[in-house]
């Protein structure tokens, strides 16, 4: 019984360490596709303002 118990505690360990894992993951990757939306944002305005400093 008690080995039982110590496989059932590591299993719910690693469990835990995988979410934590997915979870920081997940927000990194929702950081990153945000990052780029201001990026993508930034450009565009940049390419506007240039065409329209150009003409005379």
């Amino acid at each position: 019984m008690p080995q039982r118990l110590d496989l059932y505690g590591a299993m719910l360990a690693s469990l835990r360490a995988f979410l934590l894992i997915w979870l920081n993951a997940q927000s990194a990757m929702l950081q990153q596709a945000h990052w780029m939306e201001k990026m993508d944002e930034t450009v565009h305005m940049g390419k506007t303002t240039n065409l329209t400093s150009r003409r005379p």
